[in-house]
């Protein structure tokens, strides 16, 4: 236990500090009274319509502390992996690669408030859960990736939660800040809380916000793997510049309730952002991706790719939105979400839209929701393979095409593994790859 009492979310909102830069205290005092006049999202707000958060506005929830155990008692490798464990980096222990830089937000703030003032919070949308952590993250992660950076293997980052035993929320925060010409790859995996037997722990929420600015012509390749967390919201926000690149590949397996808030603004002309994502929910798994790119510039180019696959009574929604502004001429705005439904009690709610206000553009959007096709089935029954194992291969295949497009082998792997570890006949597919 780590002392702190369990109230609800709007109780723990901040009072005025003396002890942090005043730019910061104002910010966080706008995002309190926002939260207190306007409270958190209910079914009458369109974007949360099909989000259940009773398990969240109905809770009461303790801070987690800054005071928790090292990777070391956690378990972990930190040279395999950059530990984040409620919102606090771990940095010690791990090997930062050449050229880029690493930063506890917290020590920053102590020693270098001004370096963070035009940064911070300036692409978040500030509402909602990302109010919240507007209004309380602790601590966070400053990450500057620079041309210099030498090493073509991603950086890791492994976002944990400390052991507990009550219902706990934690407010992880990150600024990355990717240089003009720079190349990296990210890959974060995004743990569920672990608890003793019968514990509140479960219920525990993970409220994150991450703020990614890309430099003219720089380069990021961006993987979530997001495995089984209890409650995760996350807002993800992006600004690229001219003639940057932006790939993000996003992987849900499961979760009471795993909801991303992805938005990217294309500032620059040239620039082109490429979101794709595979996700699986079976009994009672709820998985949300609310997705919004907006065209600024001429000759912008975005995609928007995701597949889904819905089993038992599991819930999953996509919400794409593609907006070209009516300077952002000759741009290219597509997306296409597919998904299976397996039961009859599975539902997902897709709806891909455009705003378009040019004229000299092209843009495309499409949604299919079905079962498995009987004819490919057939074909496999035909050749001997059991009517669940054809099954199984044909749920592997549809998910494995996002999947092949992560560019590290090991991590192609890795989600591999994790896809073919919710199957039930996931080992035999696995021995056939």
């Amino acid at each position: 236990m780590n002392g702190q009492p369990s109230v609800p979310l709007l109780e723990a909102l901040p009072l005025p500090s003396s002890t942090e830069p005043s730019w910061l205290s104002t910010r966080r005092q706008a995002a309190a009274e926002a939260l207190r006049a306007h409270g958190l999202p209910t079914r009458k707000d369109e974007a949360w319509r099909f989000t259940p958060l009773d398990a969240i506005v109905d809770a009461s929830f303790a801070r987690a502390t800054l005071e928790q155990p090292s990777p070391a008692a956690l378990g972990t490798d930190p040279s395999r992996a950059l530990q984040i464990v409620d919102g606090r980096p771990e940095l010690e222990g791990f090997a930062i690669p050449e050229g880029i830089e690493l930063r506890s937000l917290r020590d920053l703030l102590r020693e270098d408030p001004a370096r963070l003032e035009p940064l911070l919070g300036g692409l978040s949308s500030g509402t909602h859960f990302a109010g919240l952590n507007a209004a309380l993250f602790e601590d966070g992660l400053l990450m500057r990736i620079s041309a210099q950076a030498s090493s073509l293997a991603p950086l890791r980052i492994e976002h944990r939660c400390a052991p507990r035993s009550e219902r706990r929320v934690s407010y992880p925060r990150m600024l990355i800040l990717v240089e003009e010409g720079a190349e990296a790859s990210l890959v974060e995996t995004f743990l569920g809380p672990e608890g003793p037997a019968g514990s509140d722990a479960s219920g525990s929420l993970r409220a994150s916000v991450t703020e990614i600015f890309l430099a003219a012509g720089s380069r990021l390749e961006h993987v979530r793997l997001s495995l089984n967390p209890s409650l995760e919201i996350a807002e993800l926000s992006v600004q690229q510049a001219r003639s940057s690149h932006y790939a993000s590949r996003s992987f849900a397996l499961g979760g009471a309730l795993d909801r991303l808030d992805l938005r990217v603004h294309l500032e620059g002309e040239g620039a082109e952002c490429l979101l794709e994502g595979a996700y699986h929910a079976s009994a009672h798994e709820r998985v949300d991706n609310h997705l919004r790119v907006e065209h600024r510039a001429p000759h912008c180019t975005s995609h928007q790719r995701y597949r889904g696959v819905l089993d038992g009574n599991g819930l999953a929604v996509f919400d794409g939105l593609s907006i070209v502004a009516p300077n952002a001429q000759r741009s290219e705005a597509h997306q296409e979400n597919r998904n299976l439904l397996l039961s009859d009690e599975a539902r997902v709610h897709t709806k891909p839209h455009l705003e378009i206000e040019a004229d000299d553009v092209s843009c495309s959007h499409g949604a299919t929701v079905g079962a498995l096709d009987e004819e490919p089935l057939f074909y496999l029954r035909a050749r001997g393979i059991g009517a669940r194992e054809a099954r199984d291969i044909l749920i592997y295949a549809f998910l494995r095409s996002i999947v092949d497009r992560v560019q590290d082998e090991p991590t192609r792997e890795q989600l591999a593994e994790a896809f073919l570890g919710r199957l039930p006949h996931g080992e035999v597919i696995g021995d056939l790859r």
